[in-house]
């Protein structure tokens, strides 16, 4: 199926219709990866009871144009709009690694009912300076996903989960957006996770735990 834009762009995704009183769980994606490779993260959710959507980016396989920050902040909340416009029930977000600097700003701008977070960072300017600290990196970045900027917006229910062990975006950057993430807000450490296994360690269980704890539903 496919998704418009408002700035003129198609978006492949993959959508499991919710039940009339069941939440949607929209998916974003790291920068590596593609919606399509979200299938077992998707399944796990629809068989916990949720409806889903697994959309793909601008530029990304499947879907028109190019990625650019502001393009990619557009492409997720015509996401939330899409569920929006043909489901009344809660919408919930689940993100990854770039996907957070999504989700982050969607979460600001929408009524997310909960959110999780897998490995998220500050902003991809502060992982470049830190990388590169002689470089003036604010100067040159065209693309700095400022998550910090816009969490003081979010009042939605939060989990972060982060690996010790993720040399990508290292640990402290999750520790840091936790740090000015809304009041009631979890950090989950997972010891020795590196930046793309969290799935190994049982994050999607943790995640489907805390959508249902969110709604008032019964543990699975």
């Amino acid at each position: 199926m496919s998704i418009s834009t408002p700035d003129g762009e198609t978006l492949f995704a993959l959508h499991h219709p919710a039940e009339a009183s069941q939440a949607t769980i929209l998916v974003f994606h790291g920068n590596a990866d593609a919606a399509l490779f979200q299938q077992p993260r998707g399944l796990s959710l629809a068989d916990a009871g949720f409806g889903v959507l697994l959309v793909e980016y601008r530029g990304y396989p499947g879907s028109t144009g190019k990625p650019s920050e502001k393009g990619l902040i557009i492409d997720g909340l015509a996401a939330f709009d899409f569920i929006r416009s043909g489901h009344g029930g809660a919408i919930g977000v689940y993100a990854s690694l770039l996907g957070t600097g999504i989700a982050i700003p969607l979460a600001a701008e929408r009524d997310v009912f909960a959110m999780v977070l897998d490995s998220p960072f500050d902003s991809i300017q502060a992982i470049a300076q830190n990388a590169f600290p002689w470089i003036p990196m604010g100067l040159l970045l065209k693309h700095k996903f400022r998550s910090d900027e816009w969490i003081g917006r979010v009042d939605t229910p939060l989990l972060i989960i982060h690996g010790s062990a993720d040399s990508v975006i290292p640990i402290k950057h999750g520790k840091a957006l936790f740090e000015l993430a809304p009041v009631g807000s979890r950090f989950m450490e997972i010891p020795g996770a590196g930046h793309n296994n969290l799935s190994q360690f049982g994050t999607i269980d943790a995640a489907i735990r805390f959508f249902s704890e969110k709604l008032g539903l019964e543990q699975p």
